[in-house]
């Protein structure tokens, strides 16, 4: 018999995250705040093209649960898309829910969630009438153009069209043990079995291969989890611009 971890971690944890495999990402309470949006200014002062990404830090139970299975600061990701008429959106793979509320669907009557189209500033966002901020960082990193040839608008909401039918994977020990690999006689006895649902970060794994971008990841799109992208793009993308929540908005703390 031969057993690999992936991550060099305690066992221990993994029993842990086992342990908590009824929680989903989709469980969280309805705590009747006042959600309020676009909470930051001036982000077309970023010079933000096709193909960047965001990244996030959810500070609610799910997202620290998030983030202690996948050893790592980061709970959702997304690609941006400058739409024709200069419009900063944001195509990405998500329940969509923010204590209670959901945010607006770009073309759509009705907010959902799975595959979706949002415009980038509605993510920064207070679900407690501004007191706090809903995320307690944001990163966004910008492609190197001298590297990648930023994707055009069309091919990706070409692919957010194809995509956009594919329901979100609600269950937070999928995603976490996305971060694992346990092989017994060569087998991983992690792995779950392939379907429509999607997780954020197995979403722009699909992104970057369907744009042809010369980014090989190491796992598969199943296996990716966010911070996998963030530490394996670093060859193709700039260091990033950090947001943080304070007095009623969210400010760079950093910027390259």
């Amino acid at each position: 018999m031969i057993i690999i971890l992936k991550k060099n971690i305690l066992y221990f944890n993994l029993i842990f995250f086992l342990f908590l495999s009824n929680i989903t990402l989709s469980s969280q309470t309805n705590t009747k705040n006042i959600i309020k949006r676009g909470l930051v200014d001036d982000l077309e002062k970023l010079g933000l093209h096709t193909g960047d990404l965001a990244f996030f830090q959810n500070k609610e139970f799910y997202g620290q649960l998030t983030q202690i299975g996948t050893l790592s600061p980061f709970t959702h990701s997304a690609m941006i898309v400058i739409d024709e008429n200069n419009n900063i959106l944001l195509t990405h793979a998500t329940n969509n829910y923010y204590d209670g509320f959901v945010i607006p669907v770009i073309g759509e009557k009705k907010p959902r969630s799975g595959v979706i189209l949002t415009r980038l500033d509605d993510l920064f966002l207070s679900t407690d009438n501004k007191i706090s901020g809903f995320y307690k960082r944001i990163w966004i990193r910008k492609l190197k153009d001298s590297l990648i040839t930023h994707p055009s608008a069309k091919a990706v909401l070409k692919l957010y069209k194809k995509y956009k039918d594919y329901p979100f994977e609600t269950s937070s020990l999928n995603f976490i043990l996305s971060t694992f690999d346990l092989y017994i006689d060569g087998k991983d006895v992690l792995s779950f079995a392939k379907d429509k649902k999607l997780m954020c970060s197995e979403y722009i794994s699909y992104l970057f291969k369907e744009l042809s971008f010369p980014i090989h990841l190491k796992e598969l799109p199943r296996e990716t989890t966010p911070v996998d992208i963030y530490t394996q793009i670093n060859d193709f993308y700039d260091p990033p611009v950090i947001y943080e929540f304070e007095n009623g908005k969210y400010h760079i703390v950093s910027n390259y």
